[in-house]
């Protein structure tokens, strides 16, 4: 029995389809599809699921690099009652593999160049079905296939860092994100005038917002050229105004970096929104960017964890906000109420600390396959006799304010978010006890002095063990949000007097306990001379040696976005973000951009070489 807030997700997007046939859907670079060919190509997608005999409610794992093939294919999924899980190809294979062994895809849809990769993780003897995707939908007049669909149904799977070292895999409710979706549509009066950007890659279940809150109301989704149009804060900028952007989503880390890199004040003509969420909003950020641009653009803070499907608070900054120091997550959304208890199960009066606990209805399914995962933090409400009466038990430590908004002020367990991404440090820690050379390991998280975290990795070892061979280790099973910034080798982990581990006795990182080399080894050649200062830039030294490895001066992937970024510029080469993990000195990584300046040459003419020398 469908509830009041249907019609359910897939019947808005048809809706929307046949309403605004001719306006534009998606944007990105120079492509343009209209929600017309958008509908004929999932109707496409749908029919060939169908076609295929994939039952209703059957996981479709897709992997594309193609973002509006992905967006096409999603709505495809969806139209043919299955569910997604999107599988980033930049992850290491032995995170794909553990994703596709907690939630197994009873069929793969994919790019023809990802092909040989997954049949290479699943076997080659595996029957079940790869769909290549194709550019030609047929007809445009394809209908959508007959699948009864109700509130209830599984329509997505979203994977999330797990303390055992296995990612946890999050089961969707269609009914719940249908009725966030349009919860934020109606908030924020959404229309067909409207352009919104996505910024949120697509292995996190915030991306979801990105492309249904546009695509359910006639407005034009709108694409970056790449990631690393992302995360630069100039080039950002740049996209949004040129784009006329009126609503973004987005994570502090990205908001932290555009206010900080001194946006014009004639930038954001057109946008009206800001939506924030993921991380803990700081009210010296919120300061400066009202310093610019005041009320002109509303900014809003959001909070809620997967398992209860996207965001359940909201709140609306004001001009009096920008003295706070931390922003309030606001007051749960319609459709969702919120408590705040101690270790006993009490309430906690206002302005005392507490875990949050969440009821709504429209919450997750919760963890594919794992109802004692599940059991664990959906729980029966304790104030009720109902057994229907569910409460996520969040984790996150917090508190009502005398205005009836909720603050969240951190976690109880080892949980972390960075960059918006949730990680469970338990989970590095076992890949680094992988190490043949590591006896023990622990990770923890610190606050820079502007708020943003990062993590500092703790190990024990007879011998010593060089930051980059950490690095490149841990990233070969781990996605780059989850790689320490620090590696900090010890004789042995502090214990409190119960034999744990002593997480407070951790010694800080910092610049001075860094791997330096003792020697100082000035570059040689002018290839490592430009590269050196672009270091110096990004990580903000003095000088750096050629042979000091990047992370262990504190890079970290967002800062190895901005050497690519400068190098692509400087160079006129593209280094991939593997690059640095593989080669992170400055004599290493020179080599390699020197190899690929002699191939670029190898295909110029002689006049396109002179000028390359004189850039």
């Amino acid at each position: 029995m469908k509830s009041a807030f249907q019609p359910l997700l897939h019947e808005i997007l048809h809706e929307a389809a046949e309403k605004h046939a001719n306006h534009i859907a998606i944007e990105w670079r120079d492509h343009q599809i209209s929600y017309a060919q958008l509908e004929a190509a999932a109707n496409h997608v749908a029919n060939r699921l169908r076609g295929a005999e994939i039952a209703k409610g059957t996981i479709v794992a897709v992997m594309m690099d193609d973002p509006i093939g992905l967006v096409t294919g999603l709505i495809g999924i969806l139209k043919a009652g299955c569910a997604f899980a999107v599988l980033d190809p930049n992850y290491p294979e032995k995170r794909l593999q553990l994703m596709i062994e907690e939630a197994p895809p009873g069929c793969f849809l994919l790019e023809e160049q990802f092909a040989a990769k997954l049949r290479g993780m699943v076997g080659p003897n595996d029957e079940r079905p790869f769909l290549l995707t194709d550019t030609d939908p047929g007809s445009t007049n394809l209908p959508e296939p007959s699948v009864s669909l109700e509130p209830d149904d599984l329509c997505y799977i979203y994977f999330t860092s797990g303390s055992t070292g296995k990612p946890k895999a999050i089961a969707g409710r269609l009914g719940g994100l249908s009725h966030f979706i349009a919860w934020e549509r109606s908030t924020f009066q959404v229309n067909a005038t409207y352009r919104i950007s996505q910024l949120i890659p697509p292995s996190f279940d915030p991306f979801l917002r990105d492309v249904f809150v546009p695509l359910c109301s006639g407005a034009t989704l709108c694409i970056p050229d790449s990631r690393e149009t992302i995360l630069d804060p100039h080039q950002l900028m740049r996209w949004l105004e040129d784009r006329r952007i009126s609503l973004m989503h987005t994570v502090p880390t990205i908001f932290r970096a555009l206010v900080n890199a001194q946006p014009d004040p004639a930038y954001f003509t057109s946008l009206k929104y800001m939506l924030i969420a993921g991380e803990p909003l700081f009210g010296a950020d919120v300061k400066k960017w009202m310093d610019i641009y005041g009320e002109r653009v509303q900014l809003a803070n959001l909070y809620g964890p997967t398992e209860t499907t996207l965001a359940k608070f909201c709140y609306l900054i004001q001009p009096s906000d920008r003295s706070r120091q931390l922003m309030p997550v606001g007051k749960p959304i319609e459709g969702a109420s919120a408590l705040v208890l101690d270790d006993e199960q009490k309430e906690c009066p206002a302005g005392v600390a507490g875990e949050i606990y969440i009821q709504t209805p429209h919450r997750t399914l919760g963890y594919y396959n794992r109802p004692e995962l599940t059991s664990a933090v959906f729980i029966q409400n304790p104030f009720s006799n109902d057994p229907a009466d569910i409460l996520y038990k969040t984790g996150d430590v917090g508190r009502v304010l005398e205005d009836g908004n909720f603050e969240v002020l951190g976690r109880k367990d080892h949980q972390v978010k960075i960059r918006g991404v949730r990680i469970e440090l338990g989970e590095i820690e076992k890949v680094l006890r992988d190490h043949p050379l590591i006896k023990d390991a622990v990770v923890k998280d610190w606050d820079k002095a502007d708020g943003e975290k990062f993590l500092c990795a703790y190990f024990v070892s007879e011998t010593p063990v060089a930051n980059a061979e950490l690095s490149v280790f841990l990233s070969g099973a781990l996605p780059p949000a989850m790689i320490p910034t620090f590696f900090l080798r010890l004789d042995k982990l502090p214990l409190n007097p119960n034999g744990k581990i002593d997480r407070k006795a951790l010694p800080r990182p910092e610049e001075s306990t860094m791997l330096r080399d003792e020697h100082f080894v000035a570059p040689q050649t002018p290839i490592e001379e430009r590269l050196a200062t672009i270091w110096s830039e990004v990580l903000g030294l003095q000088q750096v040696s050629a042979t000091e490895n990047f992370f262990a001066l504190g890079g970290q992937s967002l800062l190895a976005v901005q050497v690519i970024l400068r190098v692509q510029e400087r160079f006129q080469v593209k280094l991939s973000l593997n690059s640095i993990f593989e080669t992170p000195t400055i004599q290493t990584l020179s080599a390699q951009i020197e190899h690929l300046l002699v191939a670029k040459i190898e295909t110029m003419s002689d006049e396109e070489v002179q000028r390359l020398l004189a850039s």
